[in-house]
């Protein structure tokens, strides 16, 4: 809260001085200690996206978690060989450029 006190030690009479008396420590709408207006103290981050998170029962016999782990292991096979068809097909086209270029220096040397 702020008071308005009329100033005595001003030469112009009506002046007056403002003081704050602390009762009414806002900042952005909270209410704030005195301690607080004094120690800086650094702001907690906020969590910028929500996680995703399956709750599922961890019960072997439930029909739903083998479901739930029968997709991940396919999903983890499905990669698994993606990798390996990337891999043969880099290798096949590493092997052409090796073969075309063997050729191409062969019959330089013939020429």
């Amino acid at each position: 809260m702020t008071e308005i006190i009329p100033s005595s030690l001003d030469k112009n009479p009506g002046t007056s001085i403002a003081i704050h008396t602390g009762s009414e420590n806002r900042l952005n709408g909270k209410h704030i200690s005195p301690l607080q207006e004094v120690l800086q103290w650094p702001n907690t981050p906020e969590r910028k996206f929500k996680r995703n998170t399956e709750r599922m029962s961890f019960v072997i016999a439930c029909t739903a978690w083998k479901a739930l782990y029968q997709e991940n292991e396919n999903r983890k096979k499905e990669k698994e060989l993606a990798k390996l068809v990337r891999k043969k097909e880099r290798e096949n086209k590493n092997k052409v450029k090796k073969d075309t270029a063997e050729k191409y220096s062969i019959e330089e040397t013939v020429i």
